[in-house]
């Protein structure tokens, strides 16, 4: 879900990334630079969707009990650890993936 979101994010600010693009390089950017560039702010993007999921989740954890006392709800720190471990990974990958092939279409 997250690298779907990444890449749709992406896609609508393209215009965006050329005009950026097209300023660094002049200015001295290498292409690992601007690679660096955009996959760090991939892992941030995703790392903050994960905080707030996992926030949001533990949210409704604390509220299930209350409401629903016959349904029990705990937080995992395996699970939360893998949620967190695998949306990482995936915002990681689909902005590897993305950056290759505007890479590779710009060649």
């Amino acid at each position: 879900m997250a690298g779907r979101q990444r890449s749709f994010f992406a896609c609508w600010s393209l215009t965006e990334r050329i005009r950026e693009i097209s300023v660094r390089k002049p200015l001295g950017a290498s292409r690992h630079d601007i690679v660096l560039r955009f996959t760090l702010e991939a892992i941030t993007l995703t790392a903050m969707g994960t905080l707030l999921g996992v926030a949001l989740g533990a949210a409704v954890t604390c509220v299930i009990p209350a409401v629903w006392s016959s349904l029990p709800a705990r937080r995992s720190v395996f699970w939360t650890s893998f949620g967190f471990g695998s949306a990482a990974a995936e915002g990681l990958l689909f902005s590897i993936i993305q950056q290759e092939s505007r890479q590779s279409r710009s060649h």
